[in-house]
């Protein structure tokens, strides 16, 4: 078969990396590099020499909150000159094409279990193996597989990129991680696992001792349930979520029973609406996290983002902890920083993760000590 090479881009290094790194099984440590991606952030790049090695590797960057998706290539070994200068007939160079593509794919399978592919291949070295006998060859392939994948030209679920260089026959696949919470129920504005992950990391920075959790403006939980991950094996430890809206909240705690992780408390509150002073329905907590709308995908008026934003940050001073930390998810500085300074609220940390459609920018918050 040749070499597998997987590719894990890490987007916010300091607490990715960090996280890859300690939760690490020893037989692992030795065997993956570092680069410097084009954009500037690391990707941890694994030799894979077996098919268990494969499943050993996978298993694991699956289960690391912060990634979200792997870039695996498996390179054929080297093609024989014969191959290379077409001294070969035609229909050996399409079985060898055929065996590679079925081991890779094979491979491949065992990690991802996607419904539709897309083949993309560029194949300019072989011009008298056309596109259609290599998409021909694909779907015989995609058939042999149970339940048979759906072939597709565009808008498949994954995409495989075949290329031969020079000497080797490469195919590159991007997955999208198999995580615990890619079984879930997802909010109109989720927010990913890996940034949950770093909101929580920042706010255990400051407050290493924190056992009161609140999750505000929840959407499905994916805060909430990610803190009951993580945090699983840590007694005692409370978990509080809400949000307006009783279907998501009845979301989340259908995908609270998916996980079946440890007790988190949801509530139907409105944050604009309801009474915050006397009625929101937590108190003395140390760790308040947010991904609260900022108008990107949700439309809301500045104003009205003004407001929620003003009530988050009264909730967080009326009811949480003098100690506490106040972690919250939100490109808009503009409205923010305004509003904290109304408050007796330092700014501690900022953070920037860069992502496709928006830059998530993440502040730390604590109350001035008297």
């Amino acid at each position: 078969m040749g070499k597998i090479v997987i590719h894990c881009p890490i987007n916010c290094e300091e607490f990715c990396l960090q996280e890859i790194l300690e939760n690490m099984p020893e037989s692992l440590r030795e065997k993956y590099t570092l680069k410097i991606m084009n954009h500037g952030s690391l990707s941890l790049e694994v030799l894979i020499q077996s098919s268990n090695e494969l499943k050993l590797w996978t298993d694991f960057l699956s289960n690391c909150y912060t990634i979200e998706k792997l870039r695996i290539e498996i390179e054929s070994g080297e093609i024989s000159p014969e191959i290379q200068k077409f001294q070969v007939g035609k229909p050996d160079r399409v079985r060898f094409l055929e065996e590679f593509l079925e081991n890779a794919l094979t491979r491949l399978l065992e990690i991802s279990s996607p419904s539709s592919i897309a083949l993309i291949a560029n194949m300019q070295h072989w011009k008298d193996i056309s596109q259609r006998e290599i998409q021909g060859i694909f779907k015989n392939i995609a058939k042999k597989h149970t339940p048979p994948l759906q072939f597709l030209m565009k808008e498949a679920e994954i995409e495989l990129h075949i290329s031969l260089t020079r000497q080797h026959l490469k195919m590159t696949m991007d997955l999208p991680v198999q995580t615990p919470f890619s079984q879930l129920k997802v909010h109109p504005t989720p927010v990913f696992p890996s940034v949950a992950y770093v909101m929580l990391k920042l706010g255990l920075q400051r407050i290493p001792q924190a056992s009161r959790f609140v999750d505000a403006m929840c959407g499905a939980g994916n805060i909430a349930l990610l803190i009951a991950q993580v945090l699983k094996n840590k007694k005692p430890i409370f978990i509080g979520a809400f949000d307006k809206d009783i279907i998501w909240i009845e979301a989340a705690r259908e995908n609270f029973r998916i996980l079946q992780t440890p007790d988190i408390e949801f509530s139907v509150f409105d944050i604009l609406r309801d009474d915050f002073e006397s009625a929101f329905p937590y108190r003395d907590y140390d760790l308040l996290l947010s991904h609260p709308p900022y108008g990107h995908f949700v439309q809301y008026s500045n104003e009205t983002l003004m407001q929620l934003y003003q009530n988050v940050l009264q909730v967080f001073q009326t009811h949480a902890r003098e100690q506490a930390c106040l972690v919250i998810n939100t490109p808009r500085e503009d409205i923010l920083t305004p509003l904290i300074t109304k408050f007796p609220f330092i700014i501690t940390q900022t953070l920037e993760i860069p992502r496709k459609v928006t830059t998530i920018k993440l502040w730390v918050i604590v109350k001035k000590s008297n």
